[in-house]
């Protein structure tokens, strides 16, 4: 429904250090206006990172990359810069933007900075130690000459402290900010067109950063610096499709961000109902179609990934970084993002119901599901209604955050999933429809796995979030320290390809098994690309991994989903960019070009002998 692709994002991996020092015979407050008795001793705490990995990758592939806006899908955008100024509570608006319309008109639309130089302006950013859910991630942390597991004795979410730490100074070279090419290739705007907005934001920064770095440009801010879009498809102006397809009923959803694929291939005659002729002379069309659905293997099912889902300590819950492992007997708060799609408002008295399942994974089977899902809690989240997607003065966000906690005891040594499901109910308790098929057919009863909920062909009700938590076994610090020392060196070992020629459209699984050699490690980030990364390669994959064992072992996989026609290699790579960088050929993929692509139903392999 928007623009097509998603934004290219350049992540880091790196360790980093906090040193804190205790100020003999000191004692402070940890909350404001605290009683004697509550002081705890006064600390001095400095930062910096090292071993950093730089990553170049679609931000769709990014599991800790968690924004609100879903690529393809305009309902999940903010309307207005007042919703904006909702998401972002500390936004620092650092352009002067120029709005614009999805329609056939070739331009570069720019959001130029607030601070205008003949010259362009410079821009400088104090990044802190990211202490948001939606954008970081942590992974297993040592801690004095012991090692520690988020939760051991460390709140990482709770520990407000570290988010007032600097991590690094950055600084921008000359420019007037950032232009977005508008190809002019939307399909009918009379129909389809909205206004959109881009915008570059930065953070205020917080009273209680006390370190002081020199930020010597034109424009500068705190925290990261960003871009988002505005998009307002609720506009008198906008196309008449939009009010005549989402007033009809709710449309109760996750967010999706993998779940539609471009492709710009040879054009054919006719031309398919989902594509648009577009290229030099029209010899190619631009085509939007569903990703692959496949309930029954997860890790190849790009329909039903999800973003928005966050985990952290239940004694801090939605603080700090995303936690990726815990320790049996730590309590966690688990929220996903639940939206209402749609111009339609709930029906009054209507609730919503969303349930959270927790599924022990084989880290060296592909992921494969270890006995059935567990219904956390053994009950649904409750909420009321969500309200509908609008654009008019103080018109709230149209998604809300649903909470559960959950108890790691009894999960030593898992490693887990998690997935969600979400609808609607009425006052009656009966299913409440939502946009044609969207929803789900039925409310669902008890579920063994995500396979078995009933859902309409585009519902966007259930998702997993595709990023695999583990649980230390209980310890004490002393029994603790299988990390200390030299960190692990990461071996690649076992590369595999499920086939090797593939109709366009169709999926390659992409594996390979990682040793952890040496001792153990956690929070290794593995890359797939198409091609050599050093020669122009495209990331496909990307898998994070929360701990493997000294000297064991732990599978990773990627869906490789065939678009251009041709040859193929693969490759994986881990400690990307670093002087420990392990690099690895895959395999090659043959990519045979078909008349029926683009039916997703109708995929098939071609066998290893080429014959059908």
């Amino acid at each position: 429904m928007s623009k097509r692709g998603s934004p290219i994002r350049f992540g880091t991996d790196s360790r980093f250090n906090i040193y804190v020092y205790p100020v003999l015979g000191q004692t402070a407050c940890a909350k404001p206006n605290c009683a004697e008795s509550e002081k705890v001793p006064l600390t001095i705490q400095f930062s910096g990172p090292d071993k950093i990995e730089s990553h170049k990758a679609d931000g769709n592939l990014i599991p800790w990359y968690q924004p609100p806006w879903e690529p393809g899908n305009v309902f999940s955008y903010p309307a207005t810069h007042e919703q904006l100024q909702k998401i972002a509570p500390n936004i620092q608006l650092l352009s002067k933007a120029q709005s614009s319309r999805t329609d056939t008109s070739t331009a570069t639309e720019r959001a130029s900075w607030t601070t205008e130089t003949t010259e362009g302006a410079t821009a400088g950013v104090d990044q802190n130690y990211s202490f948001e859910q939606e954008f970081s991630a942590s992974g297993a942390f040592s801690y004095g000459i012991f090692t520690g597991r988020a939760g051991l004795s460390l709140n990482l979410s709770g520990s407000s402290g570290f988010s007032n730490l600097s991590k690094s100074v950055t600084s921008v070279g000359r420019s007037a900010g950032i232009g977005i090419e508008k190809p002019g290739t939307f399909l009918a705007p009379a129909n389809y067109n909205y206004l959109f907005t881009p915008n570059i934001f930065g953070e205020t920064k917080p009273d209680s950063v006390v370190d002081n770095e020199p930020l010597n440009t034109d424009v500068t801010t705190f925290g990261l610096l960003r871009t988002a879009f505005t998009a307002d498809p609720a506009r008198n102006d906008a196309g008449s499709w939009w009010k005549q397809a989402y007033r009809t009923a709710p449309d109760v959803a996750l967010n999706h961000p993998s779940r539609w694929r471009w492709r710009q291939v040879a054009v054919e005659n006719p031309l398919p109902s989902n594509c648009l002729n577009v290229g030099f002379g029209g010899t190619n069309m631009d085509c939007i179609d569903l990703g692959p659905s496949r309930p029954d293997n997860l890790w190849e099912s790009n329909f039903h990934v999800m973003r928005g889902f966050f985990i952290s300590s239940a004694l801090s819950a939605g603080k700090g970084p995303q936690l990726t492992t815990a320790t049996a007997g730590d309590k966690l708060t688990l929220q996903a993002r639940v939206y209402n799609y749609s111009f339609a408002s709930m029906p009054d008295g209507s609730s919503v119901h969303v349930r959270f399942y927790a599924q022990q994974i084989d880290k060296d089977h592909q992921h494969k599901p270890v006995g059935d899902s567990i219904l956390i809690n053994n009950a649904d989240v409750v909420l009321p209604p969500i309200p509908p997607f609008s654009d008019d003065d103080g018109a709230p966000l149209n998604w809300v955050l649903a909470n559960t906690d959950f108890d790691t005891t009894g999960y030593d040594r898992k490693y887990l999933i998690f997935w969600v499901v979400v609808w609607s109910e009425d006052a009656n308790g009966k299913l409440v429809p939502e946009i044609e098929g969207h929803g789900l057919r039925s409310i669902p009863g008890a579920l063994k796995s995500l396979a078995d909920v009933q859902a309409e062909e585009y519902s966007n009700n259930v998702g997993f979030y595709n990023s695999v938590f583990y649980v230390f076994p209980e310890q004490s610090l002393t029994t603790a320290a299988d990390t200390d020392g030299e960190p692990a060196t990461i071996a690649v070992a076992n590369t595999q390809l499920s086939r090797k020629r593939v109709l366009q459209g169709g999926t390659v699984d992409a594996s390979a098994e990682l040793v952890a050699e040496n001792n153990s490690a956690s929070g290794v980030t593995a890359l797939f690309y198409d091609g050599d990364p050093h020669e122009g390669g495209v990331v496909f994959g990307l898998e994070r991994i929360p701990y493997i064992a000294q000297n064991g072992t732990y599978q990773v996989e990627a869906p490789y989903n065939a678009g251009a026609c041709g040859k193929h290699e693969l490759f994986i790579v881990v400690h990307e960019g670093t002087p420990d960088e392990v690099l690895m050929r895959i395999g090659k993929v043959k990519v045979d070009c078909g008349r029926n692509w683009l039916d997703d139903r109708a995929r098939t392999a071609v066998p290893e002998d080429g014959r059908w």
